[in-house]
């Protein structure tokens, strides 16, 4: 059924939003806020008290009680992939989409993804902005998929869960989130997605905000890892979990996993030395290394700086920080695993490009712009 702008009126399908929320009702109002201004209005909200030791629960109770479209599952602590999935089991929309509680909706979300599901896509996939609570970030991503769909989706996350929007029967197809997922729940879902043979469509507009909190310092890099790591694994090979035929769950023997692999490696190794846990980091690094053949030049390096460590810390102060403490980290971090001084060179500049050309900038104004033409 298609349904144009001007038809979506009393007749709209109903949209369930569901919100998991652990301890973190200083963001649950921003979150809650962009929904009630959605310019669609045929929606639900579940918000998911996963056993917060805040007043999570508190502030989703006053929002229940002023708008009959809230609800509140309160529940032990059961983890993120459970709070979806227990969100979900109550829901009763036509299309799903999971918003983080530390993240927005942009106006007109629900509507244009509304729109764009009902001409028969399965999932629908917006752009989304980076922000954070400082205001010295903003940067605009437009995802998309590669012809080479799997090799792709093994390399790195799409986008994060508040840019996907998708029918019901897509979730009911692909089991939902697997709770036994060490990490990366989504990720998995999404590649699973992929393998039920569902209709993509990627929204070329921003719709959503997906918020970076500065917690690197806090994540568990080795736990992050193996949950990457699984993901990888898993979806190169025939899936039990999708409940429909599909030409595309099958055995992947073409797709490389040791590349998406070698990313997610990178990722965590990175989290590791800004940590200052430059032991643990040579060991898996070597461990790694050798178990999938890795081969490492300066662009396999890259990804060391990434959103889990420190590639959103932009403004002065946490600047200053990068190039004044984690500089030295990763600079032992190179000579531990044996790199020579122009491999540990490159490497450097492959890991610190942004923050030297952002450094420049706000030491020499237009003129550092000049001096970042050597770092294109």
């Amino acid at each position: 059924m298609h349904l144009s702008e001007d038809a979506m009126t009393n007749e709209e399908l109903l949209f369930s939003v569901i919100i998991p929320c652990y301890n973190q009702a200083h963001y649950l109002t921003d979150s809650v806020q962009s929904i009630l201004a959605q310019s669609y209005k045929q929606w639900e909200l579940i918000i998911v008290n996963d056993g917060s030791a805040d007043n999570t629960g508190l502030i989703a109770d006053e929002f229940a009680e002023c708008d009959e479209r809230i609800s509140v599952i309160h529940q032990a602590n059961a983890g993120l992939a459970m709070a979806r999935n227990n969100g979900y089991a109550k829901s009763a929309g036509t299309f799903i989409l999971f918003l983080d509680a530390d993240d927005k909706l942009r106006s007109n979300c629900l509507a244009t993804f509304a729109k764009e599901l009902s001409n028969g896509k399965d999932i629908a996939v917006s752009g989304y902005a980076y922000f954070n609570d400082t205001a010295s970030l903003y940067k605009e991503v437009l995802p998309e998929l590669n012809s080479n769909n799997m090799q792709q989706l093994l390399v790195r996350n799409i986008a994060p869960p508040v840019a996907f929007a998708m029918q019901r029967k897509a979730l009911q197809a692909t089991s939902l989130f697997d709770k036994k997922c060490v990490t990366a729940e989504d990720w998995d879902l999404w590649a699973r997605f992929y393998k039920a043979g569902q209709n993509w469509l990627f929204v070329k507009e921003v719709l959503v905000d997906y918020r970076v909190v500065p917690n690197s310092m806090s994540r568990n890099a080795l736990k992050m890892y193996e949950g990457f790591k699984q993901v990888a694994e898993s979806n190169v090979l025939f899936d039990e979990r999708i409940g429909v035929k599909s030409d595309t769950n099958r055995n992947y023997p073409e797709v490389n996993k040791a590349i998406g692999i070698q990313h997610s490696l990178a990722i965590c190794l990175g989290l590791l030395v800004m940590q200052g846990k430059i032991a643990e980091a040579r060991l898996l690094f070597e461990q790694e290394t050798t178990s999938y053949q890795l081969n490492w030049s300066k662009e396999n390096f890259e990804p060391m700086c990434s959103f889990l460590s420190f590639r959103y810390w932009v403004n002065r102060q946490e600047l200053h920080q990068v190039l004044s403490q984690f500089q030295d980290s990763f600079s032992k971090f190179f000579d531990s695993i044996g790199l020579s001084s122009f491999g540990k060179k490159e490497a450097m500049i492959a890991v610190f490009h942004h923050h030297y050309k952002l450094d420049n900038i706000n030491r020499f104004g237009f003129f550092g712009r000049f001096l970042n033409i050597k770092y294109r």
